[in-house]
């Protein structure tokens, strides 16, 4: 990839120039000013080179619940770190068949990464092989496939899940009594199956702990009628001690039933998930609707950051599991509070990254503004020098045209006639370098009225204040040059006179070396600033002492540049 490099640009214009008859200032001007607009042009049109690119699809078994809702969250928050990168997500529906499709879809779409939640495994398995068979890297979360061809797994054990479910049912039954289990309706997923499963197991131990049954419904997309279910299967199954449920939005619809039927009190109801926030299990369980829950992570940022891992060529374990832990009454209010200064916390990010957002955007185009402006005034430099040296040798050609034989007194008229010509041209350029030096104080007094705002700002961060007060003090010094050239006639005339003041040189000069810092840092520098004294009133003309220093630290860090 080729850079645009404006050193070389501008020095083929200089060598372009010289080569053009002197007395052709008409066609100098029209070549150097369409020189400068195809560089602007080049330079507003070039982009920065960028981070690579990533795509990754997202297929999600459903959006339905509020556990996945949280899980989809964790991954947007951990994926603003990351702009690089695009997710794609897809909803399955619980639809095993409308997944599979989806997942078609993604690998048609030549994704970078595949991530996938099995609505049910069986059916799942061949469209997952699918995606690693054509070097798809796939990251399953939560649930798992009939298979081990996939790159990494994230989340918890459903099986210990459903023992620990059952053990602490042993607790509070103290071993005698009868439970139901009530599930949704993803029968055949590796979730369900896990949970399940180590529920049963675990219960085997305990032989006064009889099982009745589980019922599975619709609780997502019809709650009223899993409700009306559950209240006829209750009075069925009058003695019932507990209840385990698949989830705590299960657990929260029995809790109704319960109440509805007078009989919160008398059965105890184990839920799975723990989420923070309104009605969910730990705010379940600390207002004794639950009398408990297993904490099951969603793993949403972990899928994000194996995925990161994966795509950047980093270690990374193909089996990642998520711990659980069950949530009571003994330890609910401190995870209570912990969650919601997480939620807090979470949001703050959130607010913080769209201000930062908007900070950057203003900061990128003040940048931009502000090396256009320094590009356009080394040209103008460049050209004051055009115009000087021409000015130089058109003398010289005059006084040898006056020299010249005063016998042909045609020539010497047609000589006089060339040499006002040429002085009227160079006066012509004198104007026009003085007009667009003052033009350009105009944009640069507009440019520092909004940075004065940005400075002011108090949400800021400090890091990004300080350097916008770098930038605002470059502006301050780049208005004093295009000041002092427009007191370029009167050094020409030797009407310049020095502004001489009592000021404390120490504090002037450590002013301008900070400004330094930042550049030197970046071009490993060592810059330093060493006095003995702490203050030392001097009579000098701030600017001329300004030029003079910024112009020594401007060429020592070019030097340090070529010799590091």
């Amino acid at each position: 990839m080729h850079h645009f490099n404006i050193k070389a640009c501008l020095i083929e214009i200089i060598f372009s120039m010289r080569k053009m008859s002197p007395r052709n200032y008409i066609s100098r001007i029209k070549f150097f000013f369409l020189s400068i607009a195809i560089i602007l042009f080049i330079f507003s049109c070039k982009s920065e080179k960028r981070q690579k690119q990533y795509v990754i699809g997202f297929s999600q078994c459903t959006t339905g619940d509020v556990w996945r809702q949280y899980m989809g969250k964790e991954m947007e928050i951990e994926l603003a770190f990351h702009p690089e990168i695009k997710m794609i997500v897809k909803n399955a529906d619980l639809n095993p068949d409308k997944q599979i499709r989806q997942i078609k879809e993604l690998i048609d779409e030549k994704v970078d990464l595949l991530i996938a939640t099995p609505a049910e495994a069986k059916p799942i398995t061949p469209a997952i092989e699918e995606a690693y068979a054509k070097h798809i890297p796939v990251i399953l979360v939560d649930r798992n496939i009939l298979s081990d061809k996939y790159t990494a797994f994230i989340g918890a054990n459903n099986y210990k899940v459903g023992s620990d479910a059952g053990s602490y049912a042993n607790f509070l039954l103290k071993g005698q009594g009868n439970v139901l289990e009530i599930g949704g309706m993803d029968i055949g997923s590796s979730a369900d199956i896990g949970r399940h499963t180590g529920f049963k197991d675990i219960l085997q131990g305990y032989p006064g702990i009889h099982y009745v049954a589980r019922i599975s419904e619709d609780w997502d997309n019809a709650p009223k009628q899993a409700e009306e279910d559950l209240t006829n299967q209750l009075k069925n199954y009058s003695n019932i001690q507990l209840i385990f449920t698949q989830n705590d939005r299960i657990g929260y619809g029995c809790y109704e039933v319960c109440k509805k039927l007078g009989i919160a009190n008398k059965i105890f109801i184990i839920g799975v998930d723990g989420l923070p926030g309104k009605n969910g299990g730990i705010d379940l369980v600390d207002r004794s609707m639950l009398k408990a829950t297993i904490l099951y992570p969603t793993g949403g940022k972990e899928a994000i950051q194996t995925a990161i891992d994966i795509l950047e060529n980093k270690p990374f374990q193909k089996e990642n599991q998520l711990y659980s832990t069950i949530i009571d009454s003994s330890n609910v209010r401190m995870l209570n509070l912990q969650s919601q200064k997480i939620l807090s916390q979470q949001d703050d990010i959130v607010r913080q990254q769209y201000m930062l957002a908007k900070q950057i955007k203003v900061y990128n185009n003040q940048r931009t503004f502000n090396n256009i402006l320094t590009i356009a005034l080394c040209l103008v430099f460049i050209l004051g020098a055009t115009v000087f040296f021409s000015w130089i040798k058109n003398k010289k050609i005059t006084q040898k045209l006056w020299l010249q034989n005063d016998e042909i007194s045609r020539q010497s008229l047609q000589l006089s006639e060339v040499s006002a010509k040429a002085e009227e041209a160079h006066q012509s350029k004198l104007n026009f370098f003085t007009n667009i030096s003052h033009e350009f104080r105009t944009p640069l007094t507009l440019i520092f009225a909004p940075l004065g705002e940005l400075i002011s700002n108090t949400r800021i961060q400090p890091d990004t204040k300080q350097a916008l007060q770098l930038i605002q003090r470059n502006v301050m010094r780049l208005y004093r040059l295009v000041s002092q050239l427009m007191d370029f006639r009167k050094i020409e005339f030797k009407k310049m006179k020095l502004k001489v003041s009592e000021n404390d040189l120490v504090s002037f000069t450590h002013e301008i070396v900070n400004s330094f810092r930042v550049l030197a840092k970046n071009k490993n520098i060592d810059l330093e600033f060493l006095t003995s004294e702490r203050n030392l009133q001097v009579w000098f003309d701030t600017t001329m002492i300004d030029k003079v220093i910024f112009n020594v630290l401007s060429n020592a860090s070019i030097i340090g540049l070529f010799t590091s």
